[in-house]
């Protein structure tokens, strides 16, 4: 069975999976994506969710894209659990 019978995820959870895989698999978040999928109301979001790591320079932000930046990758388990602890 598909997993979306099994845990019907809301909106807001979805974008933080997003999030999640493509950090997870190295790849940049990108923002036209969001919008498409999850509207923009979420992309809005999206700062709140990441302003101390962009502060920090531990992503950066370019165009469409949001992506780790590759002196910072030690750090991505920790940053994943933050964003996993922010799903409510």
């Amino acid at each position: 069975m598909p997993i979306k019978y099994i845990y019907n995820l809301t909106l807001e959870k979805q974008v933080v999976w997003y999030i999640l895989a493509q950090l997870k698999s190295n790849g940049p978040i990108y923002k036209s994506v969001i919008v498409r999928r999850f509207g923009q109301g979420h992309l809005n979001r999206l700062p709140e969710l990441m302003r101390d790591y962009l502060a920090w320079g531990v992503l950066k932000e370019t165009g469409d894209k949001i992506e780790i930046t590759a002196e910072y990758h030690y750090v991505l388990e920790w940053m994943l659990l933050e964003l996993i602890a922010s799903i409510k």
